[in-house]
């Protein structure tokens, strides 16, 4: 069968969605086996934000209690892609999944519509994603990374961070940004609940040598020094030390 999503999810998923469906075991405990397709799903997850258009193909079987997504691709090209399996189980989940390639600018601007583009950077990011726990209290860990990340035309260098998200609480063990002898790294937590911050971070040596502002001025510097942030999103208490030569 054929149907679009405008008005079962209006504003958050739209376009064709086409469905094959086999219905097989007993009256009282069917089980469904699912192909879903589409040629074009556009998905918009926060209301002022953007939106990532893109093919989806997905294979489930389902019966009253559980759902097992055997396999699961959004895609926007051929490398960019978000990839995912797993099982909903009376409650309780169990998925994993990759995302490969995707634009740093199109993600903040799915956040974000009226970021302006000209300062956001730029690049593909990967990540390795797990989901456990259940459906009230989910457990997801992402590693991030990236090798081609740059910001008002300066390369950034290579990019990575591990993400953990469990009782309210998203902690971010490390992260780090390497270009050359320069590094920036830290660790950080955010607290969903009560908005509670935390980051503490080091910058040594980073170059700043290729920058150029909206207005073509350039920027050259070198960066040492420190950031730590804590209180909250709302009221934030930052210190910060910071050295920079050829300013």
């Amino acid at each position: 069968a054929g149907i679009r999503l405008d008005s079962v999810t209006p504003g958050i998923v739209t376009g064709p969605l086409q469905i094959e469906a086999s219905i097989s075991g007993a009256i009282g405990s069917p089980i469904a086996q699912l192909n879903i397709a589409s040629s074009r799903l556009v998905v918009k997850p926060v209301a002022k934000g953007g939106a990532l258009a893109g093919t989806l193909r997905a294979e489930a079987t389902a019966s009253r209690d559980r759902v097992t997504v055997k396999d699961l691709r959004f895609e926007q090209s051929p490398a960019s892609f978000l990839h995912t399996s797993g099982e909903w189980n009376n409650g309780s989940v169990s998925f994993s999944g990759e995302l490969r390639h995707a634009s740093v600018k199109e993600l903040i601007q799915v956040a974000e519509a009226s970021a302006d583009p000209a300062t956001l950077p730029e690049g593909p990011l990967a990540a390795d994603f797990k989901i456990n726990g259940t459906t009230s209290e989910p457990v997801a860990s992402v590693s991030v990374r990236s090798s081609g990340l740059a910001l008002l035309q300066q390369p950034l260098g290579a990019f990575g961070a591990d993400l953990r998200f469990e009782d309210d609480r998203l902690s971010i063990p490390q992260f780090s940004l390497t270009r050359g002898t320069g590094s920036i790294g830290g660790q950080g937590t955010w607290n969903s609940r009560t908005g509670a911050i935390s980051v503490d971070a080091r910058v040594k040596r980073f170059a700043i040598d290729e920058m150029r502002l909206p207005d073509n001025t350039p920027v050259r510097m070198t960066l040492d020094g420190s950031f730590q942030s804590g209180g909250s999103v709302d009221r934030p208490e930052v210190k910060f030390e910071v050295a920079a030569d050829g300013a």
